[in-house]
């Protein structure tokens, strides 16, 4: 499973894309929707979306075409930094951040990393 933070603000316009436009998009570019939610970022509201595929060049295309410098997203089953931001202009908002990063519920991933930290491994 992974789960992508997409803003409906589209670059440094006032215009926004609406969740249907997002939908699409996604749909277009051969990723299923697993669950979708909108919160509010501390800058925009943002789709925060739940996905079984990955295929980051899909991710890439996606972000170029809904207008967005790069979609953050975040592998939970991957080791180690399992979170990347994708799109043309990734690079100038530095690293992955989860302090950021809404999950589904609406809750940021720095809260919820330490409660994964602490949670014992099955043997």
């Amino acid at each position: 499973m992974h789960i992508m933070n997409i803003g409906l603000a589209i670059g440094s316009t006032s215009a926004f894309l609406t969740v249907s436009q997002v939908v699409q998009a996604v749909e277009r570019a051969g990723l299923r929707i697993a669950q979708i939610n909108v919160h509010e970022s501390d800058t925009e509201p943002t789709i925060v979306l739940r996905t079984p595929d990955w295929d980051s060049h899909a991710v890439a295309t996606l972000s170029t075409v809904l207008g967005q410098d790069c979609i953050a997203v975040w592998h939970p089953l991957r080791e180690g930094q399992p979170g990347e931001l994708i799109g043309p202009k990734a690079d100038e908002w530095g690293p992955f951040n989860p302090e950021f990063f809404l999950l589904p519920e609406g809750g940021r991933l720095a809260d919820f990393l330490p409660l994964i930290a602490d949670e014992p491994v099955a043997a």
